[in-house]
């Protein structure tokens, strides 16, 4: 079974240090370019930026990176020059990745039983 390389994708939500918060709401599209240009510095792109209304955060981002690896340079990156506090990235993967994975994982299977 052959994969297909896809670019490693991600998903990173973050809430606001309080002590800032209020600027950097105030500033919402100032925040979305900070962090376009972030990923961009990296070699990645944003897809998405949402501010969120409802739920345990802030924000949200959509974002691919050629290398894995660069998502936890872009965290550290967060904290430290745009003053989020709690952040949490998912890797996401699309439904045809995960079809392969769920047939690979079949093959697999069937060598296990024999």
């Amino acid at each position: 079974m052959k994969f297909e390389p896809t670019e490693p994708t991600f998903m990173t939500q973050f809430t606001l240090n309080r002590a800032n918060a209020k600027s950097v709401m105030e500033g919402a599209e100032d925040a979305e370019r900070l962090v376009a240009r972030l990923i961009g510095m990296l070699g990645g792109s944003l897809k998405t930026f949402y501010v969120t209304q409802t739920g345990a955060f802030d924000g949200v981002c959509v974002y691919t990176f050629p290398k894995n690896h660069d998502s936890r340079t872009f965290t550290c990156l967060l904290r430290s020059s745009a003053g989020y506090d709690r952040i949490e990235t998912t890797k996401l993967r699309a439904s045809a990745d995960a079809a392969m994975c769920a047939r690979a994982a079949r093959e697999v299977e069937k060598q296990l039983k024999k």
